[in-house]
């Protein structure tokens, strides 16, 4: 177990309020990159719009994915997909973490 532990990666969390990411997409990108995020949940992005194309991909860092949860926060996650060489599937990893945002948006 120590040994396992001793090579175990901790996954870095973090969440922004952007107050608009549209002006701020590179900078995110950046902020991901260089304090290696595994996970960045990003509130009142005000995406949503065919325009806004150009923001998502500026927003999403090399080897990163996102993801928009529909409700009234205007939530996006960022995330780093676990690596292939695992048990671990991407679509299982997506379906998990769906199913824990729609738990925690329905919490009162």
């Amino acid at each position: 177990m120590k040994d396992c532990l001793k090579t175990a990666k901790l996954l870095t969390l973090s969440s922004l309020n952007c107050r608009s990411a549209k002006n701020k997409a590179l900078s995110i990108a950046d902020l991901v990159t260089s304090r290696n995020i595994d996970i960045l949940a990003l509130t009142e992005t005000w995406l949503g719009t065919s325009i806004d194309a150009q923001v998502l991909s500026e927003l999403v860092p090399l080897g990163y994915d996102i993801m928009h949860v529909e409700d009234q926060m205007r939530l996006y996650i960022i995330y780093r997909p676990p690596p292939g060489q695992n048990r671990f599937k991407d679509t299982m990893f997506l379906d998990e973490w769906s199913n824990y945002l729609d738990r925690l948006t329905t919490i009162p």
